[in-house]
């Protein structure tokens, strides 16, 4: 099992009900509807890392398949009543689908890892998508500067939406190999 983020998972134990309260309602939608386009109709999501669950929501009100998780339990259970379906309580190190999803949502979640355990954590994104899924994760780049990108197995990687990219953060310094 992987090592827990203690600090994180802390965090989000001590303020679940504020930063659901502070993000569930984040007009987030030109983005969702960015990857959504990318994807069969109907098709299968994974929320990884739903946080409050807005992003569920939105994915099955447009008639998704989506499947969520979060390793704070905390959170998971706000998600739970937000987003109507069951959430998995697991660590990204812990994602075991194979071939499982169209496409994958790790929006303001994968951030938290350390830099040398993204690479394992991709890989395993990866796997859990079908032949031709589409991966969207948000990154950082340094402190403060972060960069949404799409992900597509065997294709590279295409920049969905930059924000706050500044004080030398530099799209050529994303690279992932997987």
């Amino acid at each position: 099992m992987p090592e827990q983020p203690t600090q994180t998972l802390a965090y989000y134990a001590a303020n679940a009900d504020a930063f659901a309260a502070g993000t569930v309602n984040v007009d987030f939608s030109a983005t969702q509807r960015r990857f959504a386009t990318l994807l069969p109709e109907s098709g299968r999501i994974l929320d990884l890392g739903c946080r409050s669950g807005r992003d569920t929501r939105w994915f099955l009100d447009e008639g998704f398949e989506v499947t969520a998780t979060d390793g704070s339990s905390e959170l998971a259970a706000i998600a739970e009543q937000v987003a109507g379906i069951p959430i998995r309580v697991e660590l990204f190190g812990e994602l075991n689908d194979v071939c499982a999803f169209d496409g994958v949502w790790a929006c303001s979640s994968i951030l938290h890892l350390p830099k040398d355990e993204l690479a394992g954590v991709l890989r395993r994104i990866e796997r859990a998508l079908v032949a031709g899924g589409v991966n969207v994760c948000q990154l950082d780049l340094q402190a403060g500067n972060t960069v949404l990108l799409g992900l597509f197995p065997g294709a590279g990687q295409v920049a969905l939406g930059v924000g706050g990219v500044g004080g030398g953060g530099r799209l050529r310094d994303l690279a992932v190999r997987l």
